[in-house]
């Protein structure tokens, strides 16, 4: 009986015991979280043996990984933003000068024709700084979280074929017969003016860029357009989606480099999958869409 009593009382001590050095255990940890830098690379650790403890320290430490990488991360978004619009600030100021310098001139010339001129170049660099406004607008209000595009059924090559021909005097002005060959009817579930947008920006973005006259053709469900470039290998197509991303030699053109970023912004919303391709002297964008009905029959070659 006596022991008993003296077994018990050991257990109860033993408990006790380990019950203290889990709780400092505990308070060493509380510790360590709330003095540690958290600008510091330090690893939370445990001095006591088993499971348990070694995975709260695992766990807090996997906690601590994923929020410094997201804080990386974000710094990292910061700094590129930061340096693209110092870059869209630079092409804004640019046409701006140059609209202020012409009026100027205007202002000082006495010849009336010489003072239209000048006042029609300040009119040209005028307009080019609105459709970099205009890009940007476009670009925040696709990006914008609270916008909710409207699904409905989509006949595509309907929707094309209005986009090409409010281009057409733009490609005449280049001398360029472009190549289109939509096979078949496609309809597709998806926002109309999104995907009109998106069918704009990429035409506009052939006739800024393409070295010559491009090509759309239907393939099934996927559009491919394709244009012959200057220098395919100066392309870097993981970038081609990127907001502001432009070529050094494209910096004297009228874009901000938020078309094609634009692009997949509302491809992504509508589920339709758009990838770039450069090789061979071209350039491709090719978009295949999901959910699509064709309609065969119907067939457009020009």
């Amino acid at each position: 009986m006596v022991l008993g009593w003296i077994a018990a009382a050991l257990c109860v001590a033993l408990a006790g015991a380990v019950v203290v050095l889990h709780r400092r255990e505990l308070e060493r940890m509380a510790r360590f979280l709330t003095d540690r830098d958290p600008a510091s690379n330090e690893r939370l650790t445990t001095t006591l043996p088993g499971g348990g403890f070694t995975r709260i320290a695992q766990a807090i430490n996997a906690l601590m990984d994923a929020s410094a990488q997201e804080k990386r991360a974000m710094l990292s978004q910061q700094k590129a933003f930061q340096r693209d619009l110092a870059s869209l600030s630079h092409d804004i100021r640019t046409p701006l000068a140059g609209a202020k310098g012409y009026v100027q001139l205007a202002q000082s010339e006495e010849d009336v024709t010489r003072q239209r001129a000048d006042l029609r170049m300040a009119s040209e660099r005028l307009d080019a700084m609105q459709h970099l406004l205009d890009q940007l607008f476009s670009y925040m209000r696709t990006t914008d979280p609270d916008r909710t595009l409207r699904t409905d059924s989509v006949e595509v090559v309907s929707l094309l074929e209005g986009v090409l021909a409010s281009a057409v005097p733009q490609f005449e002005a280049r001398g360029w017969q472009s190549h289109v060959s939509l096979e078949d009817s496609l309809c597709v579930p998806a926002d109309s003016d999104a995907l009109t947008r998106v069918f704009q920006n990429i035409v506009q973005n052939q006739l800024a860029h393409a070295a010559g006259a491009p090509s759309i053709i239907q393939e099934g469900h996927r559009l491919v357009f394709e244009n012959p470039v200057g220098d395919a290998a100066a392309l870097d197509v993981t970038r081609i989606f990127e907001r502001f991303y432009r070529l050094d030699t494209a910096r004297g053109t009228a874009g901000a480099g938020l078309g094609l970023a634009v692009v997949r912004e509302l491809c992504d919303a509508m589920g339709i999958q758009v990838t770039a391709q450069a090789d061979q002297g071209a350039f491709r964008m090719i978009m295949r869409f999901p959910d699509a009905t064709l309609d065969a029959g119907r067939g457009v070659s020009r």
